[in-house]
């Protein structure tokens, strides 16, 4: 068939040029539309990549933001970490209604009573209204109690060793010290006055100086601080080394650490406490054979602990996991994207009624047995959420829901087994005297330095849990330290003293239940 072109109702043939120009063109065409294909894909490729990396990128954003806003209130960081802004918002949440001091129904102070050392009369010599002359004593004269301070200035005594020669046999013989004598410089009590200095009152070692020679008028180096305290670190060793062996073999234990730095470094300052004994350790590690020195390792009773993976060598069962620090971790959700929130607003609410739960099995109003009932709701609930959440499209949610899922049995253990908190309140307030002492003191330089902060602030907690006078009994352990005898005991008046009974006591209290609370769990 000829090719040509209409024209005036006729067909003109076309010519071998236009056929040629039509074909180049056509090819020109082909060619353009591979190539624009193949832009095309590359521009879906990079398309793709790129919104890939946006996505990359948003949630990098998020994270960042929500690292950028974790304050005091929504992680584990000290409120004395937080921003300004951070402390801003706290102050402008609104007050409690309650006023400032002591509540409704708290007891007034009463201070004890004391015979006093003397006694002053004042009589009015001359009447108020007429100026006669006055006589007699008042039956009932008003009191007026007060406490006075004597200047104090410590006694410089001068001890002198005669030598004297034998008229017999002419050999010249010393005296020597008596046995209640030190052989330094300072007294046992100024010896113990010094460690409770920096232990009960957080006193750094030039402090210490400056109070000793204003206070007192006895002059000291900051060596002679320094070892007056290494000699009450001598004099506490045996009580603290007793108390800690009768820690490891209660039932319910509170365990917790802070940094604490060592010769400049970063060291931790290691608790672990019940109701009336508490035990430090200063160590250059956080690993889990700290936790293991400070519990040991046939320790079979109860932590209570938040999720440092130092504990994790402890059943599952035998734990109770610090609820305020899940609940620092479920409002930290709330930085990560509308799913976060709804997530964090869930846990929370949940949450809220657990303890509003809690608080009445606490007050007496709800018995143990009902809680225990209306609490299975509430736990289904909870590990439901956090089995949603880890299918978060936030890594950070996700991941942290699945760290915590691993330890989900040692949430609930306080509503199986009574005597147990919920949180770890008790293990953080033993630690805040040690971390106001850390802002002052600057940690140690040395072995011994570290060795004695953790002998004497387990002396002063132990102490003041159990109300005892910490001076009085400090000053017993120098002096029994002097005379090579034992020194005071730090265990309370109701520790049973041998061990196989202390032993039964505690699988009394924690096991039985223990073992009818993994039977439940099967």
């Amino acid at each position: 068939m000829a090719c040509g072109s209409w024209v005036n109702g006729e067909i003109w043939p076309w010519s071998r040029q236009r056929i040629r120009e039509l074909e180049q063109r056509l090819a020109k065409v082909l060619e353009e539309n591979a190539r624009l294909r193949e832009e095309n894909a590359r521009l879906r490729e990079e398309n793709a990549r790129l919104r890939e990396e946006n996505a990359e990128l948003r949630a990098r954003i998020v994270e960042l933001e929500a690292k950028l806003n974790q304050n005091s209130s929504n992680s584990s960081k000290p409120p004395s970490s937080d921003s300004p802004a951070a402390r801003a918002e706290r102050k402008g949440k609104p007050r409690s209604k309650r006023k400032r001091g002591g509540q409704p129904g708290h007891p007034a102070y009463q201070p004890p009573e004391r015979t006093p050392d003397r006694t002053v009369d004042h009589k009015p010599d001359r009447c108020w209204q007429c100026d006669g002359k006055l006589r007699g004593d008042d039956p009932s004269p008003e009191l007026h109690p007060m406490w006075f301070l004597p200047r104090i200035l410590a006694a410089f005594v001068l001890h002198r060793l005669h030598k004297l020669t034998c008229d017999r046999c002419g050999v010249v013989t010393k005296a020597t010290l008596p046995p209640d004598v030190p052989r330094g410089r300072f007294c046992t009590r100024l010896t113990a006055v010094v460690a409770w200095f920096a232990g009960a009152c957080r006193l750094p070692q030039r402090v210490i100086q400056v109070v000793a020679g204003e206070l007192f008028g006895v002059p000291m180096s900051l060596g002679t601080v320094a070892k007056q305290e290494r000699i009450a670190s001598q004099a506490m060793a045996a009580p603290v080394d007793e108390a800690h062996q009768h820690l490891k073999t209660q039932g319910v234990v509170h365990a917790d650490e802070t940094s604490w730095p060592i010769a400049k470094g970063k060291g931790w300052l290691w608790v672990a406490a019940t109701n009336l004994v508490a035990v430090f350790l200063v160590r250059a590690s956080r690993g889990a054979k700290v936790a293991l020195e400070l519990l040991g390792e046939s320790f079979s009773g109860l932590l209570v602990s938040d999720r440092w993976s130092a504990y994790n060598w402890i059943d599952t069962l035998r734990r109770q996991l610090c609820w305020s620090h899940l609940v620092r971790q479920f409002e930290g959700f709330a930085d990560h994207g509308r799913g976060g929130k709804r997530l964090s607003r869930d846990l929370l609410k949940q949450t809220r009624k657990m303890f509003r739960l809690w608080h009445r099995v606490r007050d007496g109003t709800l018995s143990r047995a009902d809680f225990q009932q209306k609490m299975k709701p509430v736990e289904r609930s909870i590990l439901a959420l956090l089995e949603r959440g880890q299918g978060s499209a936030h890594r950070a949610v996700a991941g942290r829901c699945k760290e915590m899922l691993k330890l989900k049995a040692a949430f609930f253990t306080f509503v199986r087994i009574q005597g147990v908190e919920p949180t770890n309140n008790h293990g953080e307030r033993v630690l805040r005297h040690p971390v106001i002492w850390r802002k002052g003191s600057y940690g140690v330089d040395s072995h011994a330095g570290a060795t004695f902060v953790g002998r004497v602030l387990t002396v002063v907690m132990t102490l003041r849990l159990q109300k005892r006078n910490v001076l009085d009994w400090m000053t017993e352990a120098c002096e029994a330290h002097l005379a090579r005898r034992p020194g005071p005991s730090l265990l309370p008046e109701t520790a049973l003293s041998p061990v196989v009974r202390l032993h039964d006591h505690r699988r009394k209290r924690i096991s039985v239940p223990l073992a009818a609370a993994e039977s439940a769990a099967a």
